[in-house]
């Protein structure tokens, strides 16, 4: 009911993966019709194009893809003011249709405005491009976990303690707060 039954583990069939685009299609069919307050037709007429490499948003111009979620696109960007790179999460134009996904990205963006803590991203500025949200991020260069166990095999053991304690910090920061991460994955480890 939350959203958070979409994740395929790895390796998936394109079986698997066919009947989850099903599923979700017929979830979101059914809430289509149970949500009144959902009647937003959704036709690629009325949405902003996605940004692509090149692409300017406020002050930042897009270098690079970095990655991406079911609501949202990262790309590495460079500031035109002070030449810096950052990261730039903007949410996607099909879920900026929806009006609790765009609450809940604007709520990250303000959680993300508290936090200054060596093991969390900083947070940098936040705005809006064509009516969508967009937050800017320090830019953290190398490989997430995931990448690295993939290329690079096992992480050596005084490493794995130095990075479990960087992620146990930053864990209690933000439970120091009352904030339950929800996302803590190698994806979203650097």
């Amino acid at each position: 009911d939350s959203g958070a039954d979409d994740f395929i583990p790895k390796p998936f069939g394109p079986a698997e993966l066919l009947t989850r685009v099903k599923l979700h299609l017929a979830k979101f069919a059914n809430l289509q019709k149970k949500n009144d307050s959902i009647k937003a037709e959704i036709t690629h007429s009325k949405r902003p194009e996605i940004p692509y490499i090149g692409d300017k948003i406020d002050q930042f111009v897009i270098t690079d893809s970095l990655g991406w979620g079911k609501s949202s696109i990262v790309f590495k960007v460079n500031s035109l003011k002070d030449k810096k790179f950052y990261s730039l999460k903007i949410l996607a134009t099909h879920a900026a249709e929806f009006p609790d996904v765009v609450s809940r990205f604007q709520n990250e963006m303000a959680i993300m405005e508290k936090f200054n803590h060596p093991n969390i991203v900083s947070f940098i500025e936040k705005g809006f491009h064509h009516s969508v949200p967009f937050v800017v991020m320090e830019y953290v260069e190398g490989l997430d976990l995931e990448g690295y166990l993939i290329t690079k095999g096992k992480v050596p053991l005084q490493n794995c303690f130095v990075i479990a304690y960087g992620i146990a910090g930053a864990i209690s920061e933000l439970h120091s707060h009352k904030i339950i991460h929800r996302d803590i994955k190698l994806k979203n480890i650097l």
